[in-house]
């Protein structure tokens, strides 16, 4: 789709562009979030939730509430998906308040929405 980025290869879409990029882990930035009232994390990135996830290492303990576009069918090369997501934020003292946005093909569940909020 030409609306579509991703750092990992589509598994059923053409390549239109390819050009190199700087990743910079969340847990490396110097911005303080100890004294906000409430953060909110929104991810839509094209299948690398989970990697961007594991960037935030131990200030994940610092976001309140999670926006995740999550898929359930692999639409990336070695992407990771929804369940090891989800057991991922569990194990972060996350819960799953709600899912919304959900989108199918042929009656299969491919992606959707889900709010997070820290337990």
């Amino acid at each position: 789709k030409k609306d579509s980025s991703s750092i990992l290869n589509p598994k059923r879409q053409k390549i239109i562009e390819k050009f190199d990029t700087h990743v910079i882990r969340f847990k490396d930035l110097k911005i303080d979030l100890e004294n906000k009232k409430k953060t909110l994390l929104k991810l839509d990135i094209q299948g690398y939730e989970y990697q961007a996830l594991e960037g935030f290492a131990e200030k994940i303990r610092l976001v309140d509430y999670i926006i995740i576009e999550m898929s359930f069918e692999q639409q990336y090369d070695n992407q990771i998906l929804e369940d090891t997501i989800n057991s991922y934020l569990l194990s972060k003292g996350f819960v799953k308040v709600i899912e919304y946005n959900v989108s199918f093909i042929n009656r299969i569940k491919i992606q959707s929405d889900i709010l997070y909020r820290r337990s």
